[in-house]
Order: C-alpha cells, then structure tokens, then sequence
C-alpha cells in the first residue's frame, strides 16, 4: 500500500523491490517476478535484485532452472560492484526472510566500503536483534545509540525504534516506551511509533492508554489495521462490549479488503485472539470464521482449515467442524490440532468410545512426542463423561493447566500470547473442575475440595487476565459462594452486572446467595430482575430451583410448591443433562454456565420438594417424591440427600425411630458418614433431648476419620 502510494508519485526502484516483496508475501509469486524483472538492472537495486529473483523463482512450483542459474551469474557478477544501497536492500531483504547469517555478510561488505554508513548501522543493529543469538542481541543496542549520538536532533526513526525494541525484547518496558514518547513527540503523526506505543501498553496491562493511544491513530487514519484490532480487542477483553465490537470488527474487514485483500495469514493472525475471548458469542464467532474462510479463499493450508474447525467446534457445530478438521488432515495426516480436534467432536456428540479408541491410536503413534495439555484434556473428559472417576478426571484436569501454562509462558504479552493462553480453553478446563459441585456451600468448617479450589484461583487468573469474559466471572462467583465466600461472589457478581446489567444468570446467583445469606427482599428483587430480562427463564430449572428456595425461606410453602412441580416436570430434572429444557436448546454455547444443572442442584429440586410437602403436612405426597427421587439418585453422590429427606418425612410423621434406623444404616466406610451422623445428631438433641448419643454421633465421626478438621 505505501509503496504504490509513493510509486504515483514517481518510479523509485527500491519502492518497486518492496512492492514485490508484498506481492510475494501475499501468494503472487509471478507478478513479483514481473513486476522487479523491470527495474532489476537499476544499479541502486541491481544485486538485491538479482537475489531476490532467484528466491521467487525457487518459491515456484515449477522452478524456472535456466532463470536461477541466468540471475545466479548476474547476481555474482555484480556482488562486487554493487552499491551500497544494493547490498542494504539485499541485507534488508535476507532480514524479512530469516536468512540474517546472509544479511549479516552484506551488511559487513557495505560497512567495508564505508564503516560511517547510518543505513548500514542500522540494518546491522535490526538484524543482530532478531537473529537469535544472545552474543549478538545483547549489542545491538550499541549500533542503535551509535547512530542516534552521532546524529544530534535529527534522529532517524529507525534507530529510536530500534532503540525501543530492544529495551522491550529486554523487558525494559518503561525505557522502551520513553523512548517511543520521545520520537512521537518529534513527530506527533508518525503512526508506527503510535502503533508500537499502544502495543507496548497492552503488553504491560495499560489497557486505557494503550485504548486511547488506538483511538488517536484511528484520528489520523480511521482504517488503520492495528488501532482497530486493538479496539477490538480491548472491548472484547476488558469491556464486554459485544454490539461494539461487532461493529468495529465490520470496519476492520472493510479495511483488510481495502488493503490487504490478498493477506491469507493476516485474516487468520486477527481472527484467532478474537475467537478465544469473545466468550463463544455467535456474531463475533461469525464475523472471525469470516475471515478463516477468507484466508482459505486465497490460500489453503492444514491450520486454516484447522483453525476454521475450531472456531465452527466452539460455535457448537460439530458436524462442520469435523469437515474442516479433516479437510486440515487431508494437506497433512499429521496435523495434531486437526486429530485432537475430530475426537473434541466426538466427545461433544457423545460418541465416547469412538473418542476413546481415536485417543488411544494417537497415544501409540506419538509416544516419542510426550503428552500436551490437548490430549490430557481429551483425556480428562473422557475419563469424566464415560468412566464417572471425578478424581481421576481431576488428576488430568491437574496434569492440563501444568502443561498449557508451561506452554503458554514462553510466548511475550501480545495477541499471539493470548491466542496460545486460550482463555476460552482455559473456561471449558475451570467449568469441568467446577462441575463437580452444585450450588449448595459446603459445610462451615470443612476445608473446600480440590478440585473447587484449583478451579476457583484458575478463574481468578484468568478473569484478572480477560476481566470482560462474562462467563468466568460467573463461574467464579459460583466457586466462591460454594467455597462459602458470598461476600466475594457478590462483589464478582456486581462486576459482572457492571459489564452488562442484563446477564439474567448474574441475577440468579445473586438471588441465590441473598436468599442463603437470609436477605430475602434483594433475593427477591434479584429473581424479577431476570425474569424482567427473560420471562422465558421461568421455563429453566435453576431459576425455578433459586425462586422455590426463596418462597421456602419466606414461609410461602404454597407459591414454593407450585414452583418446585413446575420445575420437577422440566426436562433435564428427572432424566440429568441428557435432556434440556426448551429454553435451554434455545441458548447458543455462550448461555450454558448456569443453565446446566449438576446432579447436585437436580437433587436439591427433590429434597426441596419433599421438604415443602412436609412442612404442609402432605405426607403422602412427600413419600412419593421420596420413592421418585431414590431410584434416580441411588449409587450417585447425592444418594444421601434423599436418605436424610426420606428420615425427616418419617420424623414429620412422628416415627423418630424410624428416622433413625434409615440412617444408621450407612456403614462407616461410606463417604457420606460423617453427614448420616451429623442428621442422627441432630434427631437425638431436637427430638430426643438426648446429649449422650449426640456426643457419641460425633466421637462415631472422629472415629472413622480422627482428623484436625473433624476434631475441631
């Protein structure tokens, strides 16, 4: 684009080589050769010329052998005559190309014709930076402060940001941005400098800076393809602004077709970071899947195909998804993303053994390779979803976020670190961490699990990281009430209701936790409020469940009854998660947090019914629930719920012996022994008046497990 822009004005030679560069960069091999054919005998370019004709025509699929080998001896014909602008460009050239041991050389030959050439000093200083060597690297700044102390007030720009780059490459951070605040200050609309500044500042979480700094480029050219990306990302990151982001991300593609309509890996760079913050919401996943199929328009490759398969996996398409995935393996067989993608499939279609099987070919054929945090996460969900092991799914959950993290830290802050960090990943693993656990505190005292725990500071990182994912937020406000931590959950909820006061599911965990924490009336207000937002939510079980909780706290037994049948009839109550609820289906991937019930939340929608038909002294009613409820939960971890709702039925009924030999039936071996006693316990004191064997019911606990915390 400025290369055409500056060529209108006239034929520059060197303008002409770079333009053919960028036609080479976006696929057009042979209109690059064309187009530096004409001005490759101008001597200010001639050799670089002659070097980069015979790399375009060794890109082609049919090399032109008798062109290479005619350009190859005019290349080394010319080599020692060349000008120094020729060997600058043809260093310049081998630098975007990696090949700097070749840069390096020619850079030492201009350098031999004239050691005080700036140009020159500059490239070498460019290339040393980037070559990978640290002997190298760590002096490059010598060639940079060379040239800028020599130059007195007129400092070229390519050494102040040279000069920048290499405090950034050494995490000098505010070094490089003072000396990127001293070259705008010489030129106040000198845009790559303004570009650097506000990628800097996003690297080292300026997040309002590094926004307003986008935001005076976009003054100065409202297309600008970095100031837009960077607005984007900062309302998708920070402020959940989905409607704008929407549309500067329209604007974005109107300026990618303006000016790089033929840039396959641009499409797919921008779209890639996007998907993985948006929190699966349909129109931003539509508009970056856009751009993959635009990518794949110029130009086909296994990871765009890939990528387009993720992105249509996280849109909840699974069928287009294990197209593109094997579209990806068709280019290349080995492709893992594309591999572990198809299993990601199948395991969300259910088809579990076939995943499984798939999982453990992959293993055989790549065991030289060593696990990677996909495969354990692969795996993890299968050992959940078909072997029902909670701590061995745990255990790999454990093993995944160890090696995603490792992975991750390699990468600098930017927009590649965030696309390898995944915060979308990073949810789906905090979700099955958190999936085992309902909506009920655990009991005052007890040390919180693992498993909530682990998921509970994996969501804090992640929402310090992205604050704007909704979702997590969500989920972290759960984990905290859960964890018996309602203060701070109300605190993440009012977060949440910052960033959109329309999230019907903030609502209903707030009213959940008022309604726990015995403030009523905001559990009230907080239930209108998303039936304000949706009244089609009265149709989902866990606003029913939350509502029936409410009405049982306020003693309106009756309003709770209608409530909790309404809900009991739902699908998905009575049959778990294998069926949902019609405004559940209606929810696109980004609305299933809390619409999901764990098998937790679906036995308290019995044992709240059960507790209400005895409060209204409809026994018969209330054994009927009990006899539903028993097959349903019978092996399950909430089998003991319903026993204990079974005993205090009986106890209703007057038969306190009763009540007590259903719960003296659970061996001591039971994991749920400690809670079988802690309800004996309180029988013989409310009832019984019995002190002694409510001491016993807890010297019995101590017994079975003499640890600190059932001592205490």
């Amino acid at each position: 684009r400025t290369a055409s822009q500056e060529l209108k004005k006239g034929i520059d030679p060197v303008l002409v080589f770079w333009r053919a560069f960028a036609m080479y960069k976006e696929g057009n091999i042979q209109q690059a050769i064309q187009e530096l054919e004409g001005v490759s005998n101008r001597r200010e370019i001639q050799y670089a010329a002659f070097e980069a004709l015979i790399f375009y025509h060794k890109e082609c699929r049919m090399v032109d052998q008798e062109a290479v080998d005619n350009y190859s001896f005019q290349k080394d014909a010319s080599q020692n005559s060349a000008s120094d602008k020729a060997l600058i460009t043809g260093a310049e050239f081998f630098w975007y190309i990696e090949e700097h041991k070749k840069a390096r050389s020619l850079i030492d030959q201009a350098l031999a014709n004239n050691p005080n050439n700036v140009y020159a000093i500059l490239t070498l200083g460019w290339i040393d930076l980037t070559c990978g060597r640290d002997s190298l690297a760590n002096k490059s700044i010598e060639h940079f402060d060379r040239v800028l102390e020599e130059s007195g007030q007129n400092k070229p720009f390519q050494g102040m940001l040279g000069r920048a780059k290499f405090y950034e490459v050494n995490k000098k951070f505010n070094q490089a941005l003072d000396t990127l605040n001293e070259l705008v200050v010489v030129n106040s609309k000198f845009i790559p400098a303004l570009i650097e500044k506000s990628r800097l500042l996003m690297m080292i979480g300026d997040w309002e800076q590094s926004l307003g700094t986008a935001q005076r480029i976009l003054q100065y050219d409202s297309q600008n393809i970095e100031a837009l990306r960077t607005t984007i990302f900062h309302l998708l990151a920070r402020e959940a602004s989905y409607k704008e982001a929407n549309a500067k991300i329209e604007e974005l593609n109107d300026a990618l077709q303006r000016y790089e309509p033929n840039n396959p890996e641009l499409y797919y760079r921008i779209a890639r970071p996007f998907a993985r913050i948006c929190g699966r919401k349909k129109n931003i996943l539509n508009q970056t899947i856009g751009f993959i199929q635009q990518a794949l328009k110029l130009q086909e490759t296994c990871h765009y195909h890939a990528e387009l398969g993720y992105q249509m996996a996280i849109l909840g398409d699974m069928n287009a998804a294990i197209k593109a995935y094997r579209s990806a393996a068709d280019i290349d067989q080995s492709n893992v993303e594309a591999l572990y993608g198809v299993i990601y499939c199948r395991i969300q279609q259910g088809m579990l053994d076939d995943a499984e099987g798939q999982l453990e070919f992959m293993r055989e054929i790549q065991t030289s390779i060593g696990k990677d945090a996909e495969s354990t996460f692969l795996d993890a969900l299968i050992t959940w979803k078909k072997k029902k092991s909670r701590d061995g799914a745990v255990k790999l959950l454990d093993e995944c976020l160890s090696l995603h993290v490792k992975a991750s830290k390699q990468l600098a802050p930017g927009y590649d670190f965030y696309t390898k960090l995944n915060p979308d990943f990073l949810l789906e693993m905090a979700k099955e961490y958190l999936q085992h656990v309902g909506l009920t505190p655990i009991p005052m005292g007890e040390r919180p699990p693992h498993h909530l725990n682990r998921g509970i500071r994996l969501l804090e990182t992640l929402t310090k990281q992205i604050p704007g994912l909704i979702e997590a937020q969500l989920l972290l406000a759960k984990g905290k009430y859960v964890a018996n931590d309602a203060k701070n959950a109300l605190r993440v909820i009012e977060n949440c209701l910052g960033l959109n006061d329309e999230c019907s599911e903030a609502h209903i965990l707030a009213a959940l936790i008022n309604s726990k924490t015995g403030n009523t009336g905001a559990a009230r207000s907080n239930l209108e409020n998303a039936m304000a937002i949706s009244f089609g939510i009265r149709e989902n079980p866990l606003f029913m469940l939350v509502k029936g909780q409410v009405e049982i706290k306020s003693g309106e037994f009756t309003k709770a009854l209608e409530t909790l049948k309404k809900a009991i009839a739902l699908p998905g109550v009575k049959s778990g998660s294998k069926k949902k609820s019609h405004s559940m289906m209606e929810a696109g991937p980004e609305d299933k947090l809390l619409f999901e019930l764990s098998i937790e939340d679906r036995a308290a929608l019995f044992t709240c019914l059960i507790q209400v038909y005895a409060e209204l002294n409809q026994l018969d009613e209330a054994k009927k629930v009990v006899h539903m409820a028993i097959p349903e939960f019978s092996g399950t971890s909430e089998e003991v719920k319903i026993l204990v709702a079974n005993s205090e039925v009986a106890l209703k009924s007057g038969d306190i012996k009763k009540a007590l030999n259903m719960l003296k039936q659970t061996p001591k071996d039971s994991a749920h022994f400690k809670e079988i006693k802690i309800a004996m316990a309180n029988i013989y004191l409310s009832k019984m008046m019995d002190r002694r064997q409510y001491a016993k019911c807890y010297s019995d606990i101590v017994e079975a497990n003499p640890s600190t915390e059932n001592y205490v």
